[in-house]
């Protein structure tokens, strides 16, 4: 009997924090949403990739990597990954983008060091 209590109790307070843990991430993730800067392809990444860049993934896509430094007022977010070509205009003109000619080092710019980053393309 004894055995059976702990079991039941310990089962009960790990499917509270299981519920409150999911409720909590439902009510912050519309503000705060989460970015995985170390892991490619996650629930989060894909999530932030369609809602920042406004189109969907299509079968090319992959090796999404986001992050975000949103403390503060001046908020930067950086993505990273591969597609081909069409994907990319696709992109490109749905956003209006353009190649920045800030380049080089910027003091202003990124302070994490990913190994997804590629320097030479976009400096920092």
């Amino acid at each position: 009997m004894v055995g059976t209590g702990i079991y039941t109790l310990h089962y009960t307070v790990d499917k509270g924090k299981e519920v409150t843990t999911k409720l909590a991430k439902n009510i912050i993730d519309p503000f705060f949403p989460s970015f995985d800067s170390d892991r490619a392809d996650t629930d989060a990444n894909l999530k932030n990739f369609r809602h920042f860049l406004q189109v969907a993934i299509t079968p090319d896509v992959e090796n999404i990597y986001c992050f975000d430094d949103a403390i503060g007022q001046d908020a930067d977010y950086m993505f990273s990954f591969n597609c081909d070509s069409t994907t990319a205009g696709t992109i490109i003109k749905k956003l209006d983008l353009s190649k920045d000619s800030l380049t080089g080092d910027n003091p202003e710019g990124m302070q994490h060091d990913f190994p997804w980053w590629d320097k030479k393309e976009f400096g920092n």
